[in-house]
């Protein structure tokens, strides 16, 4: 039987600010620049700490700069904006978790590799939960959608490469990897929630249960050996 998996359109990666388009300065959260000193990093690092502790709405790019030791001006210089300094902070984490979940798992479609990629995940945010909690808690309005977007974006285009690459070895034939890439980061996503936000159950538990849901998801139950 021949595969077909649905390929989604490459999509832009503007932010939307106000309704409109926040374009990026000269230094945009899409630009890296060469940074023989470190400081970009050192910005994105106390982004990160300061907006996870104290918000969003609470840090202004002042603070920021005075965390990382450098001069106000570089953060827009690096970022544009304090809004696309938000949008970087939310996509090195999402490349960061798809990282931790995928690489060196091995390419195969069963439910063995589901286990090991959600573990993967779960971990990953258990050791990494300051940083999550700006993607849950953010008090900005605008905030913690914008985070939210550019986390879900990094991570769903590595989950659709993953499905794209199983229906390509006919394990799921006729799947639309973008659709199905969203619904399980949805799912994974709830489950950190309620294991890590909520704590009603043993992280355990929440583990086998997303695992076993996603099998289904995927109709991998029959082929975990």
């Amino acid at each position: 039987m021949a595969t077909r998996v649905t390929k989604r359109a490459p999509r832009a990666g503007a932010t939307e600010r106000g309704g409109k388009e926040d374009k990026p300065g000269k230094g945009g959260a899409g630009s890296w620049k060469k940074d023989p000193g470190g400081r970009r990093q050192r910005v994105l690092d106390e982004a990160t700490r300061l907006f996870s502790q104290r918000g969003y709405g609470a840090v202004s790019t002042v603070d920021v700069a005075r965390a990382a030791g450098v001069a106000e001006g570089s953060v827009f210089h690096y970022f544009g904006s304090k809004q696309q300094l938000l949008r970087a902070v939310g996509e090195r984490y999402g490349a960061e978790f798809a990282a931790a979940m995928f690489s060196g798992v091995a390419p195969v479609a069963s439910s063995l590799t589901i286990a090991q990629v959600v573990t993967r995940a779960f971990e990953f945010v258990e050791r990494n939960w300051p940083g999550f909690g700006l993607f849950l808690l953010s008090d900005g309005p605008s905030a913690a959608p914008l985070a939210q977007k550019a986390n879900r974006e990094v991570v769903t285009r590595a989950v659709e490469g993953v499905l794209e690459a199983w229906g390509e070895q006919g394990a799921m034939p006729g799947v639309d990897a973008h659709v199905v890439a969203e619904l399980l980061f949805g799912l994974v996503e709830a489950a950190l929630r309620a294991c890590f936000a909520g704590g009603g159950a043993p992280r355990e538990r929440y583990e086998a249960e997303t695992v076993a849901a996603i099998s289904r998801i995927l109709c991998l139950e029959l082929r975990i050996a």
